[in-house]
């Protein structure tokens, strides 16, 4: 058994974006990853974090403090202008060692692609964010495999036909098995989905595949103190998911605010 957590990071990083002013404030970079970092110190169990929108140059620090030793990064898009080596995009950190590492996988509608800044965004489809990340661990000698991922955004949370194209392409990445050899074809993953639960067709054609482990009654993923939007538009809204095969067993969900503008989520996975 071990314990995994799924968290947009939102920036994660105390430096001036040079070409891109949040809504939200980005968080300093102290309260995601020390509250992570009680997170991993509050159990003996092994954890893996899945987090979406870090900065690059910030996942080596980041592991350091949450006491993650391993970490594997995935691009979203390059953020060009100001700076240099300024890329956007996922991170799997671990207490334990991967087992193998998957390359990254670019599987938006528009193509297999990295896209530059935040210039190119269109909401038709947003192209920006549709990467997948895959890793594997071992626990008591089983392996894991494990997915992140930060889906491609629409506006209003609504479904467009470019959205619902890449979904198809995630779907069928995560049954190629990228992680090849000895890795399962079992699967827990996770992401910022983009995708509201009960109003969006892409969460529900997600559950005809996998299991949706976040409890029914949770009706809620965003930070209201911190996410300025939702607030301000008396939104509740699921976005975060934690998917997986029907042969594991996931449980012992619980939810952590104060760290990003995105909840923190946790639960407990071993096989049935």
């Amino acid at each position: 058994m071990f314990r995994l957590l799924t968290g947009n990071a939102h920036y994660c990083d105390t430096r001036p974006q040079p070409t891109y002013v949040p809504t939200e404030p980005v968080m300093p970079t102290h309260e995601f990853v020390e509250g992570v970092r009680r997170i991993v110190d509050d159990s003996p169990l092994p954890v893996v974090l899945c987090s979406q929108e870090v900065m690059e140059h910030m996942v080596v620090d980041m592991a350091a403090y949450m006491g993650m030793p391993y970490f594997t990064f995935a691009p979203m898009h390059h953020l060009v202008g100001g700076e240099t080596n300024r890329r956007l995009g996922l991170a799997i950190f671990s207490t334990l060692p991967f087992t193998k590492v998957a390359v990254p996988r670019a599987y938006s509608a528009f193509g297999d692609f990295i896209p530059q800044c935040w210039d190119d965004l269109d909401f038709d489809g947003l192209p920006t964010s549709a990467i997948w990340q895959e890793a594997t661990v071992t626990v008591d000698g089983v392996v894991y495999r494990i997915g992140n991922t930060h889906f491609t955004q629409s506006p209003g949370g609504q479904s467009t036909p470019p959205q619902m194209a890449s979904l198809d392409r995630l779907l069928a990445t995560m049954d190629s098995g990228l992680c090849a050899g000895d890795a399962p074809r079992s699967l827990v993953w996770c992401g910022d989905m983009n995708m509201p639960r009960g109003s969006h067709p892409g969460w529900d054609r997600v559950c005809q595949y996998y299991t949706d482990n976040i409890p029914a009654e949770v009706d809620n993923s965003l930070d209201l103190r911190i996410h300025n939007a939702a607030r301000e538009r008396g939104v509740r809204v699921m976005v975060d998911g934690i998917f997986s095969t029907s042969d594991l067993e996931v449980g012992g969900f619980r939810a952590y605010g104060d760290l990003s503008d995105h909840l923190v989520f946790q639960v407990t996975v071993q096989y049935a």
